[in-house]
């Protein structure tokens, strides 16, 4: 049996990213694609289905794209994600040394604790200095 094919030519057309702007590559290359195909049945001049369903692609795509930076906004509103390494259960400062409660119940650096021993007045000393500057 002897089969042929009709195609005589395969082009593949490179469609160009759009990183650059607001609207993202996935936008972009669907504009592409509607520049290429038109979005329109020549026959009854309604949206084809193709044009449909990536419409309908684009828009989800769109969609998911706000939930990510809406869990995104979410997560970086807690302060244990933005301001300090560590965690609920082991929090930590901004230079990744342990937090421990002070004497008042206020989280304050390991080192500082080992170096005052606790002391609420050497604490409260070290505040005032600290919070002059």
């Amino acid at each position: 049996m002897n089969t042929t094919s009709r195609i005589e030519k395969t082009v593949f057309i490179p469609m160009k990213g759009d990183s650059g702007k607001f609207l993202g590559s996935y936008v972009a290359n669907a504009m592409q694609l509607k520049k290429m195909n038109g979005d329109q049945r020549m026959d009854t001049g309604e949206k084809s289905q193709g044009a449909q369903e990536l419409d309908q692609k684009v828009m989800q795509n769109m969609m998911s794209g706000v939930q990510q930076r809406t869990a995104n906004l979410m997560q970086n509103l807690n302060p244990y994600n933005s301001l300090y390494p560590g965690s609920p259960e082991n929090p930590m400062d901004p230079m990744g040394v342990p937090l421990v409660p002070g004497p008042d119940g206020q989280l304050i650096n390991e080192n500082l604790m080992k170096l005052t021993g606790g002391d609420r007045d050497e604490l409260e000393r070290r505040r005032q200095i600290l919070g002059g500057m």
